[in-house]
């Protein structure tokens, strides 16, 4: 069986025995692009068309040599940081081993790249998918902001640390300071803290939009 041949079995897979949209699966799905320009390019996608993400990848290989299989599983694991979604679903979708019985041998790729056999219908629906990559993301972005929240809590006690001390060198006129010094010094606390307040903004926008997308979906 042709490479090509065995991707369009796994998109007929996926489309008749999981009820798949059609429309979102993307075969030869263009991930990125590497350093040098070259395309990524997964054999399948699954897409949530309503927020345009990919919310899956597969590589269809007619090969399980151990040295295919793990260059198999470099790739998706490279297509996906190139996603900037560590939480993707990865999977091999290979032809079944003579008398095994099954349609597919499937394995699903974990976080650290170790591989786990599943059978068919073990493989998630696309609803399941598509509420797998909102809770993930849900999850990341609050993390995100806890991060973020972290840094500012400890560049704010740094700065007032500083100023602290400056206020009290000022005080026992250890150092005295000009008013274009503390014009500076002012400026400098400042710009410190704009990243973040432009970083808490971005995340309140993606918040908004990511509630907004929700209503829509849960519209009838």
């Amino acid at each position: 069986m042709q490479e090509r041949n065995f991707e369009a079995t796994v998109f007929d897979f996926l489309v008749f025995e999981k009820a798949f949209p059609h429309a979102d699966i993307q075969m030869e799905a263009v991930i990125g692009a590497g350093a040098a320009g070259d395309r990524y390019r997964a054999d399948l996608a699954i897409l949530d068309s309503k927020r345009n993400e990919i919310i899956c990848l597969i590589e269809a290989k007619k090969s399980r040599e151990h040295r295919s299989l793990r260059l198999a599983v470099g790739q998706l694991m490279q297509y996906r940081r190139v996603l900037n979604k560590p939480y993707t679903p990865l999977y091999l979708f290979f032809p079944p081993l003579e008398g095994s019985g099954k349609k597919f041998d499937i394995s699903q790729i974990l976080p650290d790249g170790e591989i786990k056999e599943i059978y068919p219908d073990e493989f998630p629906s696309y609803d399941a998918l598509v509420s797998i990559d909102r809770s993930n993301k849900k999850a990341a972005r609050a993390a995100a902001v806890r991060t973020t929240f972290d840094s500012f809590k400890v560049t704010c006690i740094a700065l007032s640390i500083a100023a602290a001390i400056l206020f009290g060198l000022d005080v026992f006129n250890i150092l005295q300071l000009s008013v274009k010094q503390l014009t500076l010094a002012a400026i400098s606390g400042a710009l410190l803290i704009l990243p973040f307040a432009a970083k808490f903004k971005m995340l309140g926008i993606e918040f908004e939009r990511h509630n907004q997308a929700a209503n829509n979906a849960s519209e009838p």
